[in-house]
């Protein structure tokens, strides 16, 4: 899930992000004012798996479940698309420095002193995130690759079988 502080959004003029593209436009408005787009706790294999699978599923609907599968290949043009997505993304230093070396009470630290705008988790964070930031605080579907696919995109969902991408 994509949790969001729609207060630091609404604060600061930004739109929350329907699209990669205002994605990366949150990230520069964000890094402008000395706030971290979004808080990530790579460190722990599986999220920061889960953020490039999410950007894939935006070009390729099955994400890395179809590669498990046999139904795609990496050389189908989305997941090119996808991966450099998340490249523009860290160039645009949408994450907090050592993103990749954070845990997720670091990364959380970040979130829930409101230092970031963004933050990625399960369904787990909650009752966490609605007890710390209360009515700041919502969930968004992934953004999608471009404004036409925000409807359909909105039931891409990651799919991959972590263990075997983390091991």
């Amino acid at each position: 899930m994509l949790y969001v502080n729609q207060q630091l959004f609404e604060d600061n003029g930004i739109k929350i992000p329907e699209t990669i593209d205002e994605m990366m436009d949150a990230a520069i408005a964000f890094n402008q004012l000395d706030i971290i787009p979004m808080a990530l706790f790579a460190k722990e294999k599986w999220s920061g798996m889960a953020f490039v699978e999410m950007m894939i599923t935006r070009y390729v609907p099955s994400g890395f479940l179809g590669l498990d599968n046999g139904t795609t290949s990496i050389d189908d043009p989305g997941y090119l698309q996808g991966a450099q997505a998340v490249l523009d993304l860290v160039d645009a230093g949408f994450f907090q420095d050592g993103a990749t070396n954070a845990g997720y009470e670091e990364a959380a630290a970040i979130w829930y002193d409101e230092q970031c705008a963004m933050f990625m988790n399960g369904y787990w964070e909650i009752p966490t995130a609605t007890e710390n930031l209360g009515d700041k605080v919502t969930w968004i579907p992934i953004p999608a690759a471009t404004a036409e696919d925000y409807e359909e995109s909105q039931y891409h969902f990651v799919g991959i079988n972590m263990t075997m991408w983390c091991s």
